[in-house]
């Protein structure tokens, strides 16, 4: 992090010495607004990040961006105070489930007026369910950074093996449930599915079904829909063992990638990894339920200190990372969709990242999971998860599980009352 922070003033300090030789004799030299911006892209979309940072320095001799990259943990245990103590960088990049929290808390910016009609910052360049995690309380207090859907990746090889056609993956839930049967009974599991540390899989299953976790303000896990899902994918996992139980994201991506699991439910950050690890893989929306086709979203949100003297500066930093351009870049180093719609079907995108423009296509139809809750950890970790894990590992019915899970659940959204 440090040497990072080193190359990044040395970079402004060369700008700086470019820009005073250019200054007319006579006149003072001006030096350039350093942005300080701190963010948790420490992996496989780093080197995307740095390069749409240096370009925008290239071109902005009088602006700067300097820029902190942490692991995400350690982003956020850092963050909160120093944004309390009215420091911390002027710009930062999380999840977008923190808006909430910071705006709040009073520590982000109302930036309300930067959406302007026509530019690379009008609200009609994004999805709906995008938009409304950029506010709270009527107000926007963030940017678009990445925007991620799930799809479902399927190994070609097993496939072929078991006798289904590669070319046409299940379309929906009857024909993925066969497939997912006739695969376990080869010898594979049909599909990983992560209950816990994961990126969520099973509101999915809940969606697709009609159901979701909260239903206008109230708990919704013991309704008819979600007991009838929860007692489907429930009973595929404890008793016909299509995948294993209590896998976290990260033993269900291995599944996939070591040729155990035929399927898996995950987003573009994996496909990296997976051509790198040699599996003959493809994608395909996640197969479509009785309630009509879904998949989860999820967003990495700029958001701007409070305590910020620079908004100007930041705001163009926004408006160059969300162009067109630059998103065509994002997508083709990291794979991402896009989070501006105009690209989802556009050429360009296609020729970048083929395999962005595959999670592009679904983002009509995605949604966030408990977008904007402000118990969100409370109820994955505490309500939503252990449910899930009792029931596939056969500690309780579904029944049984779902009361219980709703009955907490209304017991902590009765505090917000």
């Amino acid at each position: 992090m440090q040497r990072k922070s080193v190359r990044n003033m040395l970079s402004i300090a060369l700008v700086m010495a470019i820009a005073m030789l250019t200054v007319p004799f006579g006149a003072e030299a001006q030096s350039p607004v350093v942005i300080t911006f701190w963010n948790g892209f420490t992996g496989p979309d780093r080197p995307t990040v740095e390069a749409l940072v240096a370009e925008f320095n290239a071109a902005h001799a009088d602006i700067q961006i300097d820029m902190t990259i942490t692991p995400w943990d350690s982003l956020y245990q850092t963050l909160l105070g120093a944004m309390s103590a009215g420091e911390g960088p002027d710009l930062v990049g999380f999840n977008f489930n923190y808006v909430l929290q910071y705006a709040e808390s009073g520590l982000i910016m109302d930036i309300s007026d930067w959406f302007e009609e026509g530019s690379n910052l009008d609200l009609e360049n994004w999805p709906p369910a995008l938009v409304e995690r950029l506010q709270y309380d009527g107000k926007f207090y963030a940017v678009p950074m990445n925007f991620a859907t799930l799809l479902m990746y399927y190994n070609l090889d097993i496939f072929t093996e078991v006798g289904l056609d590669p070319e046409n993956p299940p379309a929906d839930w009857d024909t993925w449930i066969e497939a997912l049967r006739t695969i376990t009974e080869a010898g594979y599991y049909g599909i990983a599915i992560g209950e816990r540390q994961t990126i969520p899989n099973w509101p999915i299953l809940l969606w697709g079904n009609g159901a979701d976790v909260i239903v206008d303000g109230k708990s919704g896990l013991a309704t008819p829909e979600a007991i009838e899902a929860l007692e489907l994918w429930g009973g595929l996992v404890r008793d016909e063992e299509i995948s294993p139980f209590g896998l976290t994201g990260a033993e269900a991506d291995q599944l996939f990638q070591s040729g155990r699991a035929a399927m898996g439910i995950t987003g573009p950050w994996m496909v990296n990894g997976f051509l790198e690890a040699g599996v003959n893989f493809d994608v395909t929306p996640i197969p479509t339920g009785p309630a009509g086709p879904v998949t989860l979203a999820d967003s990495v949100v700029f958001v701007v200190n409070a305590s910020t003297t620079h908004e100007e500066e930041v705001k163009t930093f926004l408006d160059f990372w969300n162009s067109y351009d630059a998103q065509i870049t994002w997508s083709a180093g990291t794979g991402f969709p896009p989070a501006r719609l105009d690209l989802s079907d556009s050429p360009d995108l296609y020729e970048a990242n083929p395999w962005a423009a595959k999670f592009a296509a679904v983002v009509p139809y995605s949604r966030f999971f408990m977008g904007g809750q402000r118990h969100y950890t409370e109820i994955e970790n505490d309500i939503f998860v252990p449910m899930i894990q009792s029931i596939t590992q056969g500690v309780s019915s579904v029944e049984e599980a779902a009361t219980r899970a709703d009955e907490q659940l209304t017991r902590l959204l009765a505090q917000d009352d």
